[in-house]
């Protein structure tokens, strides 16, 4: 695959899925980022729910998604300046580096959400009431994740914020 390969995305993601203190992977943060929506997709099929208005979807995780982007921008341009800052500034660096991996997977994940559900409505198989319950089961699953990691990219760019501003208090 070369350079369309992102498999450097999807392992930038889960590496930042650690703790501070100990540098392993946080089995609880994998559990909340995929388990959680597992179980919702799993649900969603044991009741056999089904997606009624893709199209609403597909928009909303695409506007999501394309916001991401800009957020993405803005965050290689916070990486940029603070290239060749003192040492201090290196826990701020690492936290906006997370953030930019975090936010390069939800972006991933968004516009494969979109992707999948346009596809399933262009061959017709959100008609088939079996193939609408696995579509939406993974679009659950792949929904639950994208809003699980956009409060996560939150999360990790109010903290960095904390830290850089915190350093360039007077």
């Amino acid at each position: 695959m070369g350079k369309s390969s992102v498999f450097s995305i999807v392992t930038g993601h889960f590496r930042t899925l650690y703790d501070a203190r100990s540098g392993r992977i946080r089995i609880r943060d994998l559990i909340f980022q995929l388990g959680l929506p597992l179980a919702l997709a799993a649900t969603s099929q044991l009741l056999s729910w089904q997606l009624r208005e893709v199209g609403n979807v597909i928009v909303g995780v695409s506007i999501v998604a394309a916001l991401l982007c800009a957020m993405a921008t803005l965050i290689f341009q916070i990486r940029v300046n603070l290239q060749g800052k003192p040492q201090q500034h290196r826990k701020g660096a690492q936290l906006i580096d997370e953030v930019f991996a975090n936010v390069l997977w939800a972006i991933l994940v968004g516009f494969s959400v979109a992707l999948l559900l346009i596809i399933a409505e262009s061959f017709g198989l959100m008609r088939n009431e079996q193939t609408a319950r696995v579509v939406s089961s993974v679009t659950v699953f792949a929904g639950a994740h994208f809003i699980l990691v956009v409060g996560m990219c939150l999360k990790r760019l109010q903290s960095a914020y904390v830290v850089i501003a915190a350093l360039q208090a007077p």
